[in-house]
């Protein structure tokens, strides 16, 4: 398996999440130019394995895909390229990608700026932690979140507070009234505030599937 782990690792991305017995959770930085050595990054700092994932070359192999997973054979990459722009979801949340940089720790991982599309905080995180999303979820609406909305067959949008989400008939309710076309209240939306105007596509969806 000598050249195995680097020859895998060497395409993916800086800040894919690995696993060693001797430090926990890492995250994979490069493998140098000669594959030989692999770097990873734990507590801002580097750590360097042989190509084969050993600590030593007398010793056992001490990098894996994760903890559960010690299987490289079933290793595998994300093909996905996040860009500025694209909606991700992170813990359960989502975001917009607002920036792209380089990670500020002079090592080889990319810094993603991600802008909340919710009442929550803009957020830092690496490639391995996002998930790309096609449209808007009213699973990432919270109790008491500042949203807008419209009664179905009403042209307005205004402001309003989200109550719940009835996943099992999948409507949106309000404190203002029931089930209604509701959105979050973020940059994107808040021009829609009095108008009768279409939602952007992004968000429109979740209204559409719930009408499917």
């Amino acid at each position: 398996m000598s050249y195995l782990i680097a020859e895998k690792l060497n395409n993916a991305p800086a800040g894919t999440k690995l696993y060693s017995p001797m430090l926990g959770e890492v995250s994979f930085s490069h493998v140098s130019q000669n594959e030989l050595i692999i770097v990873v990054i734990f507590d801002y700092e580097e750590y360097t394995f042989n190509a084969d994932g050993t600590w030593n070359h007398n010793g056992e192999v001490m990098l894996f895909p994760s903890k559960d997973n010690r299987d490289w054979t079933t290793f595998k990459l994300s093909d996905e390229i996040f860009k500025i722009g694209d909606y991700v979801e992170v813990y359960g949340k989502a975001y917009k990608v607002r920036c792209i940089e380089e990670f500020p720790f002079g090592v080889k991982e990319i810094n993603y700026e991600l802008m909340p599309l919710g009442d929550y905080m803009l957020i830092n995180a690496s490639r391995s932690q996002l998930k790309k999303i096609e449209r808007f979820d009213y699973k990432y609406l919270h109790p008491w979140e500042k949203v807008i909305s419209r009664v179905h067959g009403e042209p307005t949008w205004v402001a309003d507070i989200f109550s719940f989400y009835d996943k099992k008939n999948n409507l949106a309710h309000t404190i203002g009234s029931g089930p209604t076309e509701v959105l979050p209240f973020n940059n994107e939306t808040r021009g829609l505030l009095g108008t009768s105007n279409a939602a952007p596509e992004f968000y429109s969806k979740a209204w559409e599937e719930t009408n499917d």
